[in-house]
């Protein structure tokens, strides 16, 4: 069995990337989650040629492989929360190829579970289930 490998802890300051690479979340409770985020004391980032959706899909594969990859790559980034989940992670799991050096906070659940179990099959990092930012 492999070795969990955690991310550092976050704390106040620390940068957080917000990616959509399921399904669409709306964009006020989105807002509203992003706010609450900053009131916690942490930098939070959007991509910025953020996807408008595709049907059930956040943006094409394309684009939210690109989301999803720019993010993990980022090293001001500490952490990747997803904006929520729904339906399209596993799309992206065989194209996935930018996966960072060091581990990260990734925080969802629902369909990010794929992305999820990939992170620990293929890196060993422990992951959080827990609410995302339009939750």
């Amino acid at each position: 069995m492999q070795r969990p490998v955690k991310p550092p802890a976050l704390v106040s300051g620390s940068q957080i990337a917000v990616v959509s690479p399921a399904s669409p979340a709306e964009p006020a409770p989105l807002e509203l989650g992003l706010r609450e985020l900053a009131r916690l004391g942490y930098r939070v980032r959007r991509g910025p040629n953020t996807p408008a959706p595709e049907g059930y899909f956040a943006g094409s594969t394309e684009q939210r492989l690109a989301e999803l990859e720019a993010a993990l790559a980022d090293p001001e980034s500490r952490a990747v929360f997803c904006a929520r989940g729904g339906y399209g992670s596993n799309y992206l799991l065989e194209r996935l190829n930018t996966l960072a050096a060091r581990p990260k906070v990734v925080l969802g659940y629902s369909d990010i579970t794929s992305l999820q179990i990939f992170l620990w099959q293929k890196l060993g990092w422990v992951t959080f289930h827990g609410p995302m930012g339009a939750a």
